[in-house]
């Protein structure tokens, strides 16, 4: 309803904000978060603003901005593909065999972080990469890679590809050194950061 002399505004409506939250009622409860999650972003947050100010700036805000962009796709072709351009923006060097090297470095770092669940990680990021190749390269039947099984449970691929990026983001920030994709192969090598 409008009030007094006001000219009804006709225009588009934009939507940016990601396509669960239609889903949900206002009326549930608030997710909350303990002091130790709290003080864990905070330090998150301080890493990211110092890594930001490094030379490795820029591929950082191009990996936030395509995780970012996943949660608002509506589909998981177009959410998987963004999480998979920011995870070659941080594990990438630009060189060939890029699947094997981004799916390799990304299990350094979990070993690094949990020291363990490299060798299922590696797995599921090809699973991952399977599902990008097969959209972005117009296979007869992406569907059927839309899937990932993790220890006999089917989850979505795009799931645990923005999974695998949050974690590995917790890592290079806590470890921006790393953000040089050279040091995570000599950290391979070597097992020395």
């Amino acid at each position: 309803m409008y009030a007094a002399d006001l000219t009804p505004i006709d225009g588009p409506s934009v939507e940016y904000y990601p396509p669960f939250f239609k889903q949900r009622d206002c009326n549930e409860e608030v997710p909350s978060i303990s002091s130790g999650e709290a003080d864990a972003i905070r330090d998150s947050f301080d890493n990211l603003q110092r890594t930001l100010a490094t030379k490795h700036g820029g591929k950082v805000r191009l990996a936030m901005h395509r995780l970012n962009l996943s949660s608002l796709r509506t589909t998981d072709e177009d959410g998987v593909i963004d999480s998979m351009i920011a995870m070659e923006a941080l594990l990438s060097d630009g060189t060939q065999e890029m699947t094997h090297k981004v799916a390799m470095r990304l299990a350094a770092l979990y070993k690094i972080a949990y020291s363990s669940g490299a060798e299922p990680v590696f797995k599921e990021l090809k699973d991952v990469y399977r599902f990008r190749s097969a959209i972005v390269h117009g296979g007869t039947n992406p569907q059927k890679y839309r899937e990932i099984d993790r220890d006999g449970v089917k989850i979505a691929a795009v799931d645990a590809a923005v999974e695998h990026l949050r974690n590995a983001f917790a890592v290079l920030l806590k470890h921006p050194s790393l953000l040089d994709p050279k040091k995570i192969d000599a950290y391979l090598l070597t097992g020395y950061l």
